[in-house]
């Protein structure tokens, strides 16, 4: 059986969702001028890595369940539920690699106040989306004849 993700959806819900926390959390904040620039970002990330994981699960049929372990723990790494602070140094030094742990960090400074972004969160999300996203179109450039083709 083929994997089966609408990612579009996911990206629709991330975007609702970071307007209800905005709505329903803390009130309004005057860093909220700064959302859509980080929604753009997001989306760009998303997009990219949507495409290169498409590419891979279509070109290589044994990489599935290696990338689907790798996303797993993508997503234990990331800090969604807890906080970065709580953890100690070394870990926190691991995980700052992470570039989602960058992109929670932005959306709770925007829309629950409950972390500080700083500039270096922003240029660390800004230029890995968009390296993320021209790396994405080039692989894609490359190989959708070959993916199309296996379909």
């Amino acid at each position: 059986t083929r994997f089966k993700c609408d990612w579009s959806s996911d990206v629709c819900s991330s975007d609702l969702l970071s307007l209800l926390i905005i709505f329903v959390g803390k009130g309004f904040n005057l860093t909220i001028v700064l959302l859509p620039a980080f929604l753009l970002c997001f989306n760009l990330l998303i997009f990219g890595l949507s495409l290169i994981f498409a590419i891979l699960y279509i070109e290589f049929d044994d990489l599935r369940n290696l990338i689907a372990i790798c996303m797993m723990i993508l997503q234990y790494i990331t800090p969604v539920f807890y906080f970065i602070n709580t953890l100690g140094s070394k870990t926190q030094n691991i995980l700052k690699f992470n570039i989602l742990n960058s992109n929670i960090e932005i959306l709770r400074s925007i829309a629950g106040r409950t972390a500080e972004s700083t500039v270096h969160d922003w240029a660390y999300v800004a230029i890995g989306s968009l390296v993320t996203a021209l790396i994405a179109l080039q692989i894609f450039r490359k190989w959708w004849i070959v993916g199309i083709t296996k379909i």
